[in-house]
């Protein structure tokens, strides 16, 4: 998550952007995948 913070804001400033954009489409995907295996695994098995 970190790494992926800091690689989007690298990124957005080479790009001219003031968004980290790859730390947000990190985040984004992985809330994702989360959010399926929550919806797909009961809670159960996370205690």
């Amino acid at each position: 998550m970190f790494l992926a913070n800091n690689l989007g804001v690298v990124y957005g400033k080479s790009n001219g952007w003031s968004v980290p954009i790859l730390g947000i489409l990190a985040i984004g995907v992985l809330l994702f995948f989360v959010g399926r295996a929550s919806m797909i695994q009961p809670i159960a098995t996370y205690n």
